[in-house]
């Protein structure tokens, strides 16, 4: 059965993909408009280096990335301003 997540953190995990997404987008057109063989060298190298950890795959993926990491602490201070706004 597939767990119910808070709309906060679903939102984090599609912000989370879609940067990852932006990015590996960004590299294949370094790959294309490259002008020598070393520039489309490096941007083939990032490619491959790319992190599994931008693959998200349901309730199992990597949250070690430190995107993933940076998204949670502007979910931890957005909720916290939330709550704070609240209680005044």
């Amino acid at each position: 059965m597939a767990s119910v997540m808070h709309p906060i953190h679903t939102g984090i995990i599609s912000l989370f993909y879609n940067w990852n997404e932006a990015s590996l987008h960004s590299l294949e057109s370094g790959v294309a408009q490259s002008q020598t063989a070393a520039e489309r060298a490096a941007y083939v190298n990032s490619i491959e280096a790319a992190p599994y950890g931008w693959s998200i795959d349901t309730d199992k993926f990597n949250k070690e990335p430190i995107r993933w990491k940076f998204l949670e602490v502007i979910q931890y201070t957005f909720c916290l301003s939330l709550y704070l706004i609240k209680v005044k």
